[in-house]
């Protein structure tokens, strides 16, 4: 797991209803795109982020769509969810 994120077991209850593994949360650590929000920070693993992960195991083909929420100021992973259209949806809210 990255150094500094914790992952609260409400967290880790949802990974486990939704098919998310750590290894999924790691790579979307790592290679998602940040999305900074009113107290909150997301990180979204979208088709164009897929292309940077050069590691193919059977996570990655499940990886498109993973969305993490963070609590920014104290790096905990407050829940976990998969929504393929979640970019388009921030941004409306957000703006």
């Amino acid at each position: 797991m990255t150094k500094g994120i914790f992952i609260l077991p409400h967290t880790k209850r949802r990974m486990n209803e939704r098919g998310i593994t750590p290894k999924m949360v790691e790579l979307a650590l790592n290679f998602g795109r940040r999305i900074h929000a009113p107290g909150t920070l997301f990180y979204f693993v979208g088709k164009r982020d897929m292309k940077k992960i050069t590691c193919f195991s059977r996570d990655v083909d499940r990886l498109e769509g993973t969305t993490l929420v963070l609590d920014p100021g104290e790096n905990v992973v407050i829940t976990c969810f998969k929504n393929k259209n979640f970019l388009k949806s921030i941004r409306q809210k957000v703006q």
